[in-house]
């Protein structure tokens, strides 16, 4: 007895009203577009601009003559439309009984160089050959015989890439293969061809389907036609979870994290030609900072918020500013001079000990003060909004600003107390190993945060670069005689055509939107209501205390908002208020921008608008 499911052998085909031997996308450019392609194809309307015309006006790309998708909100729709047939003499139509269900995935191709191997076998691979259907094989430089000589010759070999999912959650584009399997992972394709399904698994891991719906019509000749047909989404985004560097990307951003900041700190003027001086070393004299430490201070303070509590990305940079301790500069320990013998018996002797050797006494001017500079921030921050060095720091950017630049100041203002009454009266000194491990763990921080941030920012499904063309390809899954399932993928033929997809912003993609703006008289009529914003009570107390001539003040920001009301405020706005303010602001930076830029031509164009009557 064979109790092997015998297969129903189908073929999916592009639809009978396309000329083109491909599978047939549409466009529509309004919101009811299921219906209006039901109308189309039930009236037979296949002269219609979007069953053909369309692709014409979208071939705008900078790279090729590749058809431009727009987006949704473009207010434009998309669907694709293929036919499924018996694989028989005529091709009859499936009967839509024997559709499990059908879909289609949506492949990146791009073109990837790798190097070839000739036959003496120079360490290149050359494994490509035997990929048909899915890579397209173009040698460059290849000799006549069919070896490569002198320099590694490259191939470029176009890859697809699908939409991967991963327990529901998109991890982005990855490499594709030859189109046999599911995209489904919990379906599981056997030996015989038979589709079984896992019903364990709840969440969809694999790649990114998107659902055909058949639809059986006939055409003007009578045959009965069976059409699949589905929405083409445009958009989509993704959260790279493991993001790594490479040993290049990782030195490129070490030396951005020092860009800035000038030596010891960074190398924003270069590295001086003689290396570390002993100058170098003081960085805080009697409480005036330097212009290093000062750029430095900045940058801890505003970009990392070192010193605030629960921040644990910070313990690399905080360990290397614990390190660093203040020093009383009236406090000085004096001993005599010792003679030199006595110190060659040491290994390893003090530089600072070296240095000094030959003067009269030997200072030890590094008395701790007990309070570090990983200390002195964290006292700072605990003041919570009154930080007195954020108040320092945007004190120095002001005069930096009104000199041209912080270099340009004589000397700067000494550091606050922690406490935030009076100024600090401590001196800092640095040595050349600790200048650079901050400047190591400034590097090593920048990349954390940008691992970090990557990881948060939301990145976008289709990309608009010279390789980012795409392409579906349908798929179905038919009932077997047996009530089993098989797979049949589209062959290219039955594929769609290769697209791109536009920009959101994209000019070329973009349709005129109507906004009407209110009558002047509209003003006054009513009372104000449409936007309302719910104000919590200490920050209307500062919006109320605004003065209409005197704008803000000192006196202001200044405002003791601790006593305001503990009531919630709803400030409501007349709507045309909203409009015309928006407008009016919205020409007055058009046109200051037009004076540097000269925008004008390409961002404003006024045409007279009749008004026309209603049920003309």
């Amino acid at each position: 007895m064979n109790s092997q499911h015998k297969l129903h052998d189908v073929i999916l085909k592009p639809a009978f009203f396309e000329n083109k031997r491909q599978a047939t996308l549409l466009r529509y450019l309004d919101a009811d577009f299921i219906a209006r392609f039901q109308q189309d194809i039930q009236q037979q309307r296949f002269s219609g601009i979007q069953f053909s015309e369309w692709q014409e006006e979208e071939r705008h790309s900078d790279f090729d003559d590749r058809p431009v998708l727009r987006l949704p909100t473009h207010r434009a729709f998309h669907i694709v439309c293929c036919e499924v047939a018996c694989n028989r003499l005529g091709e009859p139509a499936l009967d839509p009984a024997k559709i499990a269900s059908a879909g289609f995935v949506i492949r990146r191709e791009s073109l990837v160089r790798i190097p070839l191997r000739n036959k003496e076998g120079d360490g290149f691979t050359q494994d490509i050959q035997e990929k048909k259907g899915v890579f397209n094989r173009l040698t460059l430089n290849q000799k006549s015989d069919g070896r490569t000589r002198g320099k590694p010759q490259f191939t470029q070999v176009k890859k697809q890439f699908g939409w991967i999912l991963e327990d529901g959650e998109a991890i982005g584009w990855q490499h594709r293969g030859l189109l046999k399997d599911d995209p489904d992972l919990s379906r599981r394709l056997c030996r015989n061809g038979v589709l079984h399904r896992n019903k364990d698994q709840n969440t969809y891991s694999g790649e990114e389907i998107h659902p055909l719906h058949p639809l059986k019509i006939k055409d003007k000749q009578g045959k009965c036609r069976t059409l699949l047909f589905g929405y083409v989404p445009l958009g989509g985004f993704y959260y790279e979870r493991q993001p790594e560097f490479s040993d290049d990307e990782a030195e490129e951003i070490d030396q951005l994290s020092t860009a800035n900041l000038p030596w010891p700190f960074g190398y924003k003027s270069g590295v001086p030609t003689e290396g570390w001086n002993s100058d170098d070393g003081l960085q805080v004299n009697r409480g005036r900072p330097t212009v290093a430490l000062a750029t430095m201070l900045s940058q801890l303070v505003n970009r990392y918020h070192l010193g605030e509590e629960n921040l644990p990305d910070n313990s690399g940079l905080q360990q290397a500013c614990d390190r660093l301790d203040f020093y009383n500069p009236d406090l000085i320990f004096q001993m005599p001079v010792l003679p030199v013998s006595f110190f060659s018996s040491f290994s390893g002797v003090n530089e600072i000990f070296q240095q000094t050797l030959n003067a009269g006494t030997l200072s030890l001017q590094f008395v701790s003060a007990g309070l570090s500079l990983g200390q002195y921030l964290k006292d700072c921050f605990a003041q919570k909004e009154n930080n007195p060095l954020v108040r320092w720091i945007a004190d120095v950017e002001v005069l930096a600003d009104s000199v041209g630049g912080i270099e340009n100041l004589p000397q700067l203002p000494p550091l606050p107390n922690a406490d935030g009454n009076g100024v600090l009266s401590y001196s800092l000194s640095v040595s050349e190993s600790d200048a650079e491990l901050l400047r190591q763990q400034l590097g090593a921080r920048l990349r954390n945060l940008t691992l970090a941030t990557t990881r948060e920012i939301p990145l976008p499904k289709f990309g608009q670069g010279r390789q980012d063309t795409y392409r579906i390809i349908p798929f179905l899954r038919s009932l077997t005689d047996q009530g089993g399932e098989q797979i049949t993928w589209a062959d290219p033929l039955a594929q769609s055509d290769l697209f791109r997809v536009a920009a959101s912003f994209d000019p070329m993609a973009s349709r005129p939107s109507l906004i009407p703006m209110p009558s002047l008289k509209d003003l006054k009529r009513g009372m104000a209501k449409g936007a309302s914003i719910l104000t919590p009570g200490d920050t209307f107390a500062l919006v109320n205390a605004l003065k209409l001539k005197k704008g803000v003040s000192e006196d202001t920001v200044n405002i003791d908002t601790s006593v305001a009301s503990t009531v919630q405020w709803i400030c409501s706005f007349s709507l045309p208020v909203v409009t015309l303010v928006a407008m009016i602001l919205l020409m007055i930076m058009v046109s200051l921008l037009n004076i540097i830029f000269f925008w004008m031509p390409w961002v404003k164009i006024c045409l007279p608008f009749p008004s026309i009557p209603k049920g003309r």
